[in-house]
């Protein structure tokens, strides 16, 4: 199994780092305190930090909205998941603590403004790919059993059956979805061009050792940009 960037997406997005955390073996079961503690602070700092009316022009931020102009899905339509996820905060709605996974990326995604997600490596079937659709996929949106289709150009997470990602990290599959009984897991940090390789790096790094004090397990991480376009996994 690969992990891959297609060429398609490097010469529209040049700047494209794509930091994965392999876990095998992790334990996700059940609610970690700790991992809630962590997000609390992030999100008490991010509301001291900034307002509602500040998100759009954070670089970050708005780099991905003009990544949505380019692939043809509108950024007031299309959020980003970083996007999403600092909108749930300023505007005071509740953060859900999902599984210690999920609080463990989110915590990562708020705290370095990259947009984070993953999937379970047990539903995965052949190498997963960050490409461009044709138009002839279709979507399980996580949380339903309905199938949406997919528009020629927008980019997509894909394995050899099914579409894992939309819209780059707009929404993930109900079909890769991680589970409190997931043990083998991809998480997934990405940055264009106000994220250097040694943010991504950093935030890897930390996003691992959150993972693996949380969650036990064992660890393989990499960066995928232009000089690295593909990784074997298993």
């Amino acid at each position: 199994m690969q992990f891959k960037i297609d060429t398609k997406i490097m010469q529209q997005f040049p700047d494209v780092t794509i930091g994965v955390l392999v876990g095998k073996n992790v334990n996700n079961n059940g609610e970690s305190d700790i991992t809630t503690t962590l997000l609390l602070e992030i999100i008490n700092n991010l509301k001291m930090t900034y307002k509602v009316e500040d998100i759009t022009s954070i670089p970050k931020i708005n780099e991905w909205r003009n990544a949505y102009k380019l692939f043809g899905c509108k950024p007031s339509k299309y959020h980003s998941s970083i996007e999403s996820l600092l909108r749930r905060v300023l505007k005071n709605k509740p953060m859900p603590t999902i599984s210690p996974l999920v609080d463990c990326y989110n915590y990562i995604s708020l705290k370095y403004f990259v947009p984070a997600g993953g999937g379970d490596l047990d539903k995965i079937h052949g190498d997963i790919a960050l490409t461009v659709a044709t138009g002839n996929e279709q979507f399980m949106l996580l949380g339903t059993n309905d199938l949406q289709n997919i528009a020629a150009s927008e980019v997509i997470y894909t394995d050899q059956n099914k579409v894992l990602c939309r819209a780059w990290n707009y929404r993930e599959s109900e079909q890769s979805k991680i589970t409190d009984d997931t043990q083998n897991v991809y998480l997934v940090l990405e940055g264009l061009s106000h994220t250097s390789y040694d943010e991504m790096q950093q935030a890897l790094h930390e996003l691992q050792n959150l993972v693996s004090k949380y969650c036990g397990g064992t660890f393989t991480q990499f960066i995928l940009d232009q000089n690295n376009v593909g990784r074997n996994i298993s």
